[in-house]
């Protein structure tokens, strides 16, 4: 736990929850939610359990760190681990089944937490479908029926209670319900309710300094992140204002992967679910466009290929670059099958197309392959084979590169026809830059780009998916990254790098642990590296804070043209671009 003072500064005072003896079974996909006791002393822990990645029964919990159970911090005592506080009693699973917690819901029965002004904590049980009141004691005091309370909150002024309902649905996130109840046990009614949007009220807060008591619901409806103020009217809500984020409508909400259409200098930044955006690489117009993808990659006479129609499993869809849809022969806009893995960001491995419009993508989710569809959109026949799942069951298809583990992806296609494939895996002989030698996150989560010819190789990865062997890769050009799994519970894998390579076989490879970018040759010379930490207010040497001169927060994609390198900041949100300047410039007339 981190405490920060209210006036702005960085000092904090970090608290660890646990000690390492305590040897804490609570995965890290599961939030853990924290309220504090009116006085300050103690920090009561809800949503902690050791749960299996795909709970189907109570056997998949650990015992010793069951689901609904409540946990007491003693903040005056800070080396002492949190204690059990209360269980919530949940019904005989053989006669009552209930819904299991996962890595898909990151909820277990006890939910969202809160503490009054007399130090009674409410715990939202989304088993039993009410609001627990607990004594300071850990003695059950009253319950409000509630359906699904996700989250909950109290006035410490009049006791009022706030809850955000949301159903539990396997990974999806359904609108919520906030309601506002008076009274505790049968006493308890309902008097107001709003129907909210998308995802808000995922982040939540209730502010009583004024008149009114107001809530503060934060999440993104159709993609685009909201902070929404309502006020509390009595019987009824009333939401005075929601565009406090993203003023402007064409503000890049995530980035996620990026191309770029070099003929025509435009930029392509998708949000790695569904959104694209389109901008000028000139004059940075632009914003929405009306396709939707996951990942997509530019073709010659800017034709756009992509990946699905919104999610990370679907068909190549083909644009042109007009935005209308540009059917092959036989009349269809869409064609094969791609698949990769859901994931925080839709984490799919990448896709690119070659001057032949032959689209390449890595199909699948830890144990992957390259595959390809020529310009008719019929699989390429490559020597190799792999064995595709698809809804009519196993498919035998020919790949180009065989055995890619997941954790990495990203691919790249030159002018030559050779194959660039990252895999999370650095050389031997490979030695970090001196200031990030012992840096664990560098030795983890970065990887290395293999170069495999037109007729494509193998990668041969043991059962934790980490590369053992690349077979017939003619060279290796490493420190991209970061790539997800380290420290991450199960097979979690969250969004990858993007990597580019120009007409010229050079390669632009982001770092976002280094914050940096390196521009090579085909050798694995560095022509250039550029780049340094900066945050939102760092806009480069004319801006209120001009150091670094090109600032980046997160590099995670980078796309190329002649003029231009265009870098795909996630943390800034924002894509930052670099002028290349060469130290000659010559035009030759072409007879």
């Amino acid at each position: 736990m981190n405490f920060f003072k209210l006036d702005g500064s960085n000092e904090a005072t970090t608290v660890p929850l646990w000690s390492a003896k305590a040897k804490v079974n609570c995965p890290r996909w599961l939030d853990i939610q924290v309220a504090i006791s009116p006085d300050g002393r103690y920090a009561y822990l809800s949503n902690v359990a050791g749960v299996a990645y795909d709970g189907k029964k109570p056997e998949d919990i650990d015992p010793n760190w069951p689901q609904g159970r409540i946990y007491r911090k003693d903040l005056k005592q800070p080396d002492r681990d949190p204690e059990p506080f209360y269980d919530l009693p949940l019904p005989d699973f053989s006669k009552t089944p209930y819904w299991m917690p996962s890595a898909w819901d990151k909820k277990t029965a006890a939910a969202g937490i809160d503490v009054d002004a007399d130090g009674h904590v409410f715990v939202g049980d989304l088993v039993n479908h009410e609001v627990v009141e607990i004594s300071p004691e850990g003695k059950r005091v009253s319950a409000v029926k509630v359906p699904w309370p996700d989250k909950v909150m109290v006035s410490r002024r009049t006791g009022t209670l706030y809850v955000i309902s949301r159903k539990v649905s396997r990974g999806q996130l359904p609108p919520a319900k906030l309601s506002k109840i008076t009274g505790r046990g049968k006493d308890a009614k309902i008097v107001a309710e709003l129907q909210l949007e998308g995802t808000i009220g995922g982040a939540y807060t209730l502010d009583e300094s004024g008149k009114a008591p107001v809530l503060w619901l934060a999440g993104s409806v159709d993609g685009t992140d909201r902070l929404v103020r309502v006020e509390d009217r009595g019987n009824n809500f009333v939401i005075t204002g929601d565009r406090f984020l993203n003023a402007d409508a064409n503000a890049i909400a995530f980035v996620g992967y990026l191309d770029v259409d070099a003929e025509a200098e435009l930029v392509y930044v998708t949000r790695s679910g569904d959104k694209i955006w389109r901008f000028d690489g000139r004059t940075g117009q632009g914003g929405l466009i009306p396709i939707k993808a996951v990942d997509l990659a530019i073709g010659r006479n800017g034709m756009i290929y992509t990946w699905g129609t919104g999610g990370y499993q679907g068909p190549i869809a083909r644009y042109s670059r007009d935005l209308k849809p540009a059917p092959l022969a036989s009349g269809e806009h869409t064609y094969g099958y791609l698949y990769g893995r859901a994931g925080r960001g839709a984490s799919v491995c990448g896709i690119d197309v070659d001057l032949l419009g032959r689209v390449f993508a890595t199909w699948g989710t830890n144990r992957c392959f390259v595959l390809a569809y020529d310009a008719e959109g019929k699989p390429v026949p490559f020597k190799r084979k792999a064995i595709m799942q698809t809804r009519k069951g196993p498919e035998e298809v020919p790949v180009a590169i065989s055995g890619v583990a997941g954790y990495g992806g990203s691919l790249r296609v030159d002018y030559q026809g050779n194959l660039y494939l990252l895999q999370k895996k650095l050389p031997k002989d490979f030695h970090p830059p001196k200031e990030w030698a012992k840096d664990e996150a560098y030795r983890h989560a970065v990887g290395t780009i293999y170069k495999f010819p037109p007729e494509g190789g193998e990668v041969h990865a043991d059962n934790s998916y980490r590369v053992k062997e690349v077979v017939g890769a003619v060279r290796a050009y490493p420190d991209c990254g970061p790539i997800s799994q380290w420290r991450c519970a199960g097979s979690c894998a969250c969004t990858k790098p993007r990597f580019d390579v120009d007409g010229y076989g050079r390669l632009y490879i982001p770092n976002g642990i280094t914050f940096r970018v390196s521009v090579r040759d085909n050798n694995n010379n560095e022509i250039v590296g550029f780049g340094g930490y900066g945050n939102l207010d760092c806009q480069g040497p004319k801006s209120n804070e001009p150091s670094p001169s090109i600032p980046l927060g997160w590099p995670v994609a980078v796309g190329a043209s002649d003029d231009f390198i265009y870098v795909g900041d996630c943390l800034n949100h924002r894509v930052v671009r670099v002028d290349k300047k060469f130290a000659a410039v010559r035009s030759v007339p072409i007879k």
